[in-house]
């Protein structure tokens, strides 16, 4: 595992100025807009599945109505249980990465543009 960064190596500033107010200021901004992001970007994620899944809801429903014994019903709801529950859980996985991705950009200071502290 790496050793982590000092703030002086992440934001291109001499030690001297790492606690700066301005600097301060600025780690919070950049908090604040990578908290901004991951919110975005879950509520786009939750937003999609959630249309997607009714969808298939949808799809499902109007395979019931067709079933005309007790075996089609029963194969038609484990197909609907088995899709559900991959789907859910994909869905899980890719929130977990979204959050990870984001936690770890945020900390890692490589993406973001390097700050300089006031002189």
């Amino acid at each position: 595992m790496p050793e982590p960064k000092k703030l002086s190596e992440i934001f291109d500033i001499a030690p001297s100025n790492a606690w700066s107010p301005n600097f301060l200021i600025d780690i919070q901004q950049q908090a604040f807009q990578s908290w901004t992001r991951a919110i975005a970007a879950w509520a786009t994620e939750m937003s999609e599945f959630a249309q997607a899944r009714l969808q298939e809801n949808m799809v499902t429903w109007s395979a019931l109505i067709a079933c005309r014994d007790i075996n089609q019903l029963s194969a038609c709801q484990s197909q609907f249980v088995q899709k559900a529950s991959a789907d859910y859980f994909a869905e899980v996985n890719k929130l977990s990465r979204l959050a990870m991705g984001e936690g770890l950009t945020a900390f890692r200071g490589e993406p973001r543009e390097k700050t300089s502290a006031p002189a």
